[in-house]
């Protein structure tokens, strides 16, 4: 009964091995495009700077443009700098080893926020073409013989972003092991960020009547519009989200230009906890105030969809464990000759590591100490399901204790 077809296992290598052969074509066609586009992308940037940028110094020049290099071409030579000098070498690297490309961008994630001033800079940019550039760059542009001008040119910056977010978003379909998706899914938040980073610096430019220097809040990591409920009354708001402040601001429509947002108030982020869910409707979650002040309120943001409150949430969360980590500085804990390693998922998940030589009853003892210390810490830097609530020693919540303490959200 033990009878193996003498076939089956070479035919089963040679079918792992046309699998493995087939997805290495895959990769190797991705990145081939990658870099392939990448050297367009070069040669393009070049082009623009080299023809377009010396028609700026011309005695015809019109008044308008006089000195505007800066706001015509932006960054642009900074960019052009980074792709031609650094990040074209490292992905050319990558032609046998598909998998260090999200490595690439990882290692230079501070120069690709050039891409974010660049956006932020680009609305200024378009403005002061079409109200001068059409008839002055036009006799360059027949010169050249080129069929496209040069406004098409500058946005050849914010079409790459949206190409590499694309060329990373097929290697995550193609790739099966947990290591390399991290990093795939690591690379493609980054450039997901930097697309709507210059938005969102457009946005905090648009703020008005604002009483804090917003330059010292650290770095701006979202803007969105809620329904801000607070007691009786709700309020659609611009809310910013910063790394030490958030932000409620009314938005106010002007003709022919971007939205003003007119500044109402602002909490330190240190100051506030976060309630991750409220109600049943999921998209709603809750701002209340750890520290007992004057301003004892909580704010309800109903967000406009699931994945905006996921995502606002899984920042403030990540904002708020940091803040405790660093209050902290940074102390590794360490109980019974045991090693605890505890980090945030995006969604409020905390993984637990627990090395420990003892039976299995002995285990399962030390993840519920580990799952119970975890509780008090969220709840201490202010991450949890429910605000802190003030509980009289009787007989009757002693008893109801246990049940509302495992209560995953707040009801409506």
């Amino acid at each position: 009964m033990s009878h193996v077809c003498p076939l089956l296992c070479p035919l089963c290598l040679w079918s792992v091995s046309c699998c493995l052969l087939c997805l290495r074509s895959k990769l190797h066609h991705i990145v081939e495009e990658l870099v392939s586009t990448e050297r367009q992308y070069v040669v393009s940037l070049s082009y623009v700077l080299r023809h377009y940028v010396p028609e700026l110094e011309r005695r015809d020049l019109p008044h308008d443009l006089q000195g505007a290099r800066s706001l015509v071409f932006g960054n642009l030579d900074k960019i052009l700098d980074f792709h031609q000098q650094v990040f074209l070498q490292d992905l050319e690297s990558c032609w046998t080893q598909p998998m260090r490309v999200p490595l690439c961008f990882l290692r230079h994630q501070e120069q690709f926020g050039l891409y974010a001033l660049y956006s932020q800079n680009k609305p200024k940019s378009d403005a002061l073409l079409a109200s001068h550039g059409p008839s002055f760059f036009r006799r360059k542009q027949l010169e050249l013989g080129d069929k496209l001008d040069l406004s098409s040119y500058l946005l050849k910056p914010v079409q790459r972003m949206s190409k590499y977010a694309l060329l990373l978003s097929d290697l995550i379909q193609e790739v099966g092991g947990a290591q390399e998706l991290g990093a795939l899914h690591a690379a493609a938040s980054m450039v997901r960020f930097q697309l709507r980073h210059g938005n969102d610096l457009l946005a905090m430019d648009a703020i008005r009547g604002c009483d804090v220097d917003l330059k010292d809040q650290g770095q701006l990591i979202r803007q969105e519009d809620f329904l801000v409920c607070s007691g009786r009354r709700k309020h659609r708001r611009r809310v910013f989200l910063f790394e030490e402040l958030i932000l409620f601001s009314k938005a106010r429509k002007r003709d022919g230009g971007l939205d003003l947002f007119v500044y109402k108030d602002s909490f330190k982020t240190a100051d506030v906890g976060l309630t991750e869910s409220s109600g049943d409707s999921g998209l709603r979650f809750e701002i209340w105030f750890r520290r007992r002040t004057s301003k004892n309120q909580t704010f309800i943001l109903h967000a406009s969809s699931p994945e905006v409150k996921l995502a606002w949430t899984g920042d403030m969360a990540r904002i708020l464990w940091t803040q405790a980590s660093r209050s902290k500085g940074g102390r590794t804990h360490k109980q019974h000759g045991g090693q605890s390693d505890m980090e945030p998922l995006s969604h409020g998940v905390c993984v637990c590591v627990c090395v420990c030589v003892c039976v299995c009853v002995c285990v399962c003892v030390c993840v519920c100490v580990c799952a119970e210390l975890r509780l008090k810490e969220m709840l201490s830097m202010g991450v949890g399901h429910k605000p802190f609530l003030d509980i009289q020693p009787s007989d009757a919540a002693i008893s109801d204790r246990n049940v509302h303490h495992i209560m995953r959200s707040r009801g409506s």
